[in-house]
């Protein structure tokens, strides 16, 4: 048997911070699970991270300080992450119930299940084209503390959900509430499996006491109760079946780790877990060599049902993955293993007729680009051997995961596509409301640091994710004529090449690659249309016409979502000119292209004016006029020369700083309400700037931001300056549409005159 789907190129998760530390009690890091409401700031890309309805946690607003790193991984050419945490109990109101809990904290009813507090991080995933996968942490497999854990039972050889604890169904409950979208009722679009303990056969979560049967049983009743919750007809609690039998089969997995290799145990885990244990079963080396290097013959405990005995059916939805540090050659090697269904002398032996995820691959010494990239090229090569992902595919293999996004500095792991550098900027978490007590997990402040990428193999100049993600293959290649290159329902990436090139992704998380640097490209889309055109200023790539593609990515890294410039080309022109005027009488010039789509595609999404003037007015270029450098009065007078191009009579500046003074208006609110109270010789002040802002930033298309300053301070009231800074505006693109231009040009036409 082979696998035929869908083969998936991710990267692990953690987005912890310089000087983070797993912290006891009632915190919002006394866990590592980060993909809440609370972390936005790490993962998303702007406000307004509201709680969903329903969800009691309070997160907050931190301004433009968010740092996107789902959409730098989505950029990056990824379209897989592997989480490590994840705390279903988040965005829980506390109501009494049944069964007593720990440390005093009311009693839990069997009903509580709300569970909101990652439905944004699973929605965002969702607008970057992003598949997760979601941990049921070791923590819920172990004996553990609290209430949640197993405190010593182990599921009977049925793996029936009423012969739990309570806390553990309560969590399972929460669990499948956490991953449930409440729009559809079904598991969330975003959810590509289910991975259910890490590295069972190193057993991590040993320390309080949970045997290895223990653990290997309880794996297996989560994986059998969560496909037949998910995936059945038959509900395990007397509610419905989530997806049931005729919607998507969410996969399930459990990741052992590489030391399982060296498996004294017939078959290593993965076979336990699938065939099952006695107690005259040694336990896998894996387990024995890690925990108890002296002790290389103990056995396991007591017996366990094997997941094939329990669910016949199991390769369905099962799927094994493994976290492995090898060299490009070994890690070639094991592939080969895996598909030949192994022997008596080799691992994994007989539990290769499922399909396998590498959901870790790392370099057996620390960030070691040469070894990360080799890596990458032996199991692209291993891929492409074997025909991958097709109809014709001869090996098992269904992606991997690059270890890991980002570093953990105080964890001593530099693996990471990207380092910590710079400052940190400072972020609040809000509060988080859980299931299992007050009080909630509290407001803390936390920083959220500058990522840069990490130095790729090529020394300076080069990029370890450039260099790993280039290896992914591009699945359409063009010609040096005209082509049409239609794509499938799979992630997939483009390279037209030279001619007048029609392209279409089809679904996916698709990618059309260029050969030279940004600013030799000039993009167009066009009001109301989902197409975008991409011409090259010197000759080499042609005109091409894009539909359903996601990036548009250069040689020398850049990439757009071309989602910014459609999304931006469906808005009525009032909409979009809301966002200008934050530019042309807040910051006193044009705006800039890739700014002004930015903002405007997250009015479209859903923020207002006030969310986006708070993330303007807040950033560096905003804080010599915006900051409480400068006194309400001296603020009111700049804002005014700003918006009206004069100083504000002695009754205007009197109210607007009564209006400052006493709280009724913020400071980065102030432009807004200029504006909107504007009349006479100030409203025609404002919208002459408003129309060379959108002649600058819509029409050509331009993004220099010297530039942006030079056409506004042409303008005053009169139209003889909105004409002579539109034909300033149309030297600078002029300029900019030839080889000599130094800047990409990203327009919308159509939208004003």
């Amino acid at each position: 048997m082979a696998y035929t789907g869908t083969i998936y190129r991710g990267v692990d998760y953690s987005p912890t911070w310089s000087g983070w530390a797993q912290n006891p009690g009632n915190t919002q890091t006394n866990d590592s699970d980060f993909a809440n409401d609370a972390f936005a700031s790490l993962w998303g890309s702007v406000p307004p991270q509201t709680a969903p309805p329903g969800d009691p946690s309070v997160p907050v607003n931190n301004g433009t300080n968010y740092r996107d790193d789902l959409g730098t991984i989505q950029t990056d050419g990824f379209h897989l992450v592997r989480l490590y945490n994840w705390d279903p109990a988040r965005g829980t109101a506390s109501t009494p119930g049944p069964y007593p809990p720990a440390n005093g904290a009311p009693a839990l009813p069997a009903t509580s299940d709300v569970g909101l507090d990652h439905l944004n991080f699973l929605n965002y995933a969702t607008t970057q084209k992003l598949k997760i996968v979601v941990p049921v942490s070791d923590y819920f497999i172990s004996n553990g503390f609290q209430n949640g854990a197993w405190g010593g039972t182990t599921p009977d050889s049925k793996y029936s959900f009423d012969k739990a604890p309570l806390a553990i169904q309560d969590d399972f409950k929460q669990f499948i509430a956490s991953i449930t979208d409440p729009t559809t009722g079904k598991i969330h679009a975003a959810i590509q499996s289910i991975d259910v303990g890490n590295e069972g056969d190193l057993a991590t979560a040993l320390t309080d006491g949970t045997t290895a049967s223990q653990f290997l049983a309880r794996t297996n009743w989560w994986i059998y109760n969560l496909h037949q919750q998910i995936n059945g007809t038959t509900p395990v609690d007397g509610n419905p079946v989530v997806n049931g039998s005729t919607g998507a089969i969410i996969p399930i997995t459990a990741t052992i780790s590489n030391a399982d290799q060296g498996a004294t145990s017939p078959g290593g885990w993965w076979n336990d877990l699938i065939n099952g244990v006695s107690p005259t079963i040694l336990i896998p080396l894996g387990y024995a060599g890690w925990q108890n290097p002296q002790t290389l013959t103990n056995l396991f405990t007591a017996p366990v049902t094997g997941l094939s005995a329990v669910d016949p059916g199991y390769a369905s939805y099962y799927y094994n993955s493994v976290n492995i540090s090898q060299g490009a050659t070994g890690l070639a090697a094991t592939l080969a293993v895996y598909d030949s269904g192994g022997s008596s002398s080799a691992w994994p032996f007989k539990a290769s007729n499922v399909p396998l995820m590498l959901m870790e691959v790392f370099t057996p010494t620390q960030l070691n680009a040469t070894a990360a990239v080799a890596q990458a090229t032996a199991i692209e090569a291993y891929l492409q051997a074997h025909n991958a992902g097709t109809s014709s595919s001869t090996t098992n293999v269904m992606g991997y995961n690059y270890y890991e996004f980002n570093n953990e500095p105080t964890l001593g792991l530099a693996w990471g596509l990207y380092n910590y550098t710079g400052t940190p900027q400072n972020a609040d978490t809000g509060t988080t409301t859980t299931f299992y007590g007050a009080p909630a997990f509290p407001d803390i402040t936390f920083p959220v640091d500058t990522l840069t990428a990490a130095q790729g193999p090529g020394g300076a100049g080069t990029t370890l994710w450039q260099a790993w993600t280039d290896l992914f293959p591009a699945t359409y290649q063009g010609t040096a004529s005209n082509d049409t290159l239609v794509g499938t329902a799979a992630a997939e990436t483009f390279r037209g090449g030279p001619g007048t090139d029609s392209i279409d992704g089809g679904g996916g998380n698709d990618i059309a690659l260029y050969g030279g640097n940004a600013n030799g490209y000039t993009l167009k889309a066009t009001a109301g249309s989902a197409t975008i055109t991409v011409q090259d200023k010197v000759g080499t790539d042609g005109t091409d016409i894009l539909t359903n593609i996601e990036q548009v990515r250069f040689v020398d890294g850049a990439s757009l979502p071309t989602a910014w410039q459609i999304t931006t080309a469906s808005l009525p022109a009032a909409q979009i000119l809301k966002v200008v005027d934050l530019y042309t009488a807040g910051l006193g010039r044009a705006p800039d292209a890739l700014g002004l789509d930015y903002w405007a595609s997250q009015l479209a999404n859903g923020a207002s004016i006030k969310d986006i003037s708070n993330a303007i007015f807040s950033s560096p270029e905003a804080a010599a006029t915006y900051s409480s450098a400068n006194s309400n009065p001296t603020l009111v007078n700049l804002a005014y020369q700003s918006a009206f191009g004069r100083s504000p009579d002695a009754a205007g500046a009197a109210y607007w700083a009564n209006e400052l003074n006493t709280g009724h208006l913020q400071r980065t609110d102030l432009v807004t309400a200029l504006i909107a109270g504007a009349s006479g010789a100030d409203k025609q002040y404002v919208v002459n700037t408003e129309a060379v802002g959108a002649h600058f930033a819509l029409t050509q298309g331009l993004n220099n931001v010297t530039s942006a300053k030079a056409v506004e301070a042409l303008v005053n009231g009169t139209a003889a300056s909105v004409t002579a800074a539109n034909a300033q505006t149309d030297a600078f693109a002029a300029t900019a549409a030839t080889a000599a231009g130094t800047e990409l040009v990203v327009q919308i036409v159509g939208i004003v005159p």
